[in-house]
């Protein structure tokens, strides 16, 4: 194998970044394909010691491909799939006053490159609004705010993906 090519940092939900590397081959210039060390594929897996990560790439190595990281004391990445809604949340707020925070926190989410980042986009807006339901002496403010909240932020997600979705094939069309 040849050397890696450093490309970057990725975040891990643990707090902490593992070095990226560009691929080599066809898939070089693609933004958004890079590779992780075994070192680094470890630690994402939640293999903390650094004796099991070790030996997990030795095995890795001898192998031919990633063993389970069950037995070095990590975890398979989880899957927690999203139930859809019955009914969508972005129309009943299009063209409403809604409608301007909601375009600007979908552009703030395409603005940002990693979910790590939408994240904390998404959680400074919460934040500040949460902050804000307290500007009413009626107890009853504080609750129904954030049921408002919750609607546009529903929205500007299926709005984000109906926009993230359109760019993507935008980008098919215009590389095939």
């Amino acid at each position: 194998m040849s050397a890696l090519i450093p490309y970057g940092t990725f975040p891990t939900p643990y707090g902490v970044t593992i070095p990226a590397f560009h691929p080599g081959g066809d898939t070089a210039g693609e933004p958004d394909h890079f590779l992780f060390d075994m070192d680094g594929t470890a630690i994402f897996a939640g293999i903390h010691s650094k004796a099991e990560r070790k030996r997990f790439a030795e095995d890795a190595t001898r192998l031919g491909y990633a063993p389970r990281f069950e037995d070095y004391g990590g975890h398979p990445i989880p899957k927690m799939p999203l139930r859809k809604p019955r009914d969508p949340a972005y129309p009943r707020v299009a063209g409403l006053e809604g409608d301007v925070p909601i375009e600007a926190w979908t552009t703030g989410l395409l603005d940002r490159f990693q979910w790590c980042d939408r994240a904390e986009f998404l959680i400074g807006i919460i934040g500040q609004n949460l902050e804000r339901a307290t500007w009413s002496r009626h107890e009853f403010m504080a609750e129904v705010y954030p049921l408002g909240l919750s609607i546009m932020l529903t929205a500007a997600l299926e709005r984000f993906r109906f926009e993230l979705n359109r760019t993507v094939g935008v980008h098919a069309r215009l590389l095939g």
